[in-house]
């Protein structure tokens, strides 16, 4: 109480500018929010292309979760210059790829219940919301709910099996398994990390890596090795059999 005696310092904030994906009507909203964030300046984790940190918004629609900014590293910046993507293109995949992952995390739930296996399946994995983010000094960013509790790797994004053989695992592998199936065989959510069920982070491996000249989803993307190898080594589990799928019959080639 005592401290009410005293000028209480404004926390700094930023104005990020978000935009969303409709993934349903494959395309960009025409709207975009102006959100205040107070975010902490230091990094709570590092990846191979990005660094994030956490974030805070007093806007109702905004102030019941803590997000996660992430911004690029310099050499990913260069990376992406290298393959004649530009920041703002490279994250607009990020965010498509990150959204497709989650819809077929949602396809799988309602394939499973369906055919009323909900109860054998049990907890389903899933994706939380993501935004384009757009810095007042004009840097690209994603803008994603933060996942609370301890992190592990399911699937790494070379389509390698992680770890050991625990139901968590199995329920990753249904879901690549699902994915390439739903994809008619073209496409394989990969890279499956997160807390417990709560995933975050994929990558999206595709048979081709360029259509028209332009790189498919993000720079890095794994493409027809991860599937080979995924496929080779998954072996169907029982999550697999409740959303129908069947045992490989053929390794890509």
């Amino acid at each position: 109480m005592l401290k009410l005696g005293k000028v209480i310092k404004e926390k700094p904030s930023t104005i990020i500018e978000l935009s969303s994906f409709d993934i349903n009507q494959t395309e960009w909203s025409p709207e975009f929010r102006f959100v205040e964030f107070v975010m902490n300046p230091v990094v709570i984790g590092v990846g191979g292309f990005r660094e994030a940190f956490s974030a805070t918004s007093r806007r109702d629609d905004f102030n019941t979760s803590t997000w996660v900014v992430k911004k690029y590293l310099a050499n990913a910046l260069e990376n992406i210059k290298a393959t004649n993507q530009t920041p703002e293109q490279h994250t607009r995949k990020v965010v498509q790829m990150h959204l497709l992952a989650r819809n077929f995390a949602k396809q799988l739930q309602q394939e499973v219940c369906k055919r009323n296996n909900e109860e054998v399946y049990g907890e389903f994995m899933s994706y939380n919301n993501i935004y384009l983010g757009k810095m007042d000094d004009g840097e690209f960013v994603t803008v994603g709910e933060f996942v609370k509790g301890s992190f592990d790797k399911y699937i790494n994004n070379d389509g390698t099996l992680c770890g050991t053989s625990t139901y968590i695992r199995m329920k990753a592998e249904s879901l690549s398994h699902y994915s390439y199936v739903r994809s008619h065989e073209k496409l394989m959510v990969v890279d499956i990390q997160g807390s417990s069920h709560k995933l975050f982070n994929p990558e999206i491996a595709s048979y081709e890596l360029q259509e028209d000249d332009e790189y498919l989803f993000s720079t890095g993307n794994m493409t027809f090795s991860a599937i080979t190898t995924f496929v080779r080594d998954h072996n169907c589990n029982i999550y697999c059999e409740l959303v129908g799928l069947t045992e490989f019959e053929n390794t890509p080639e």
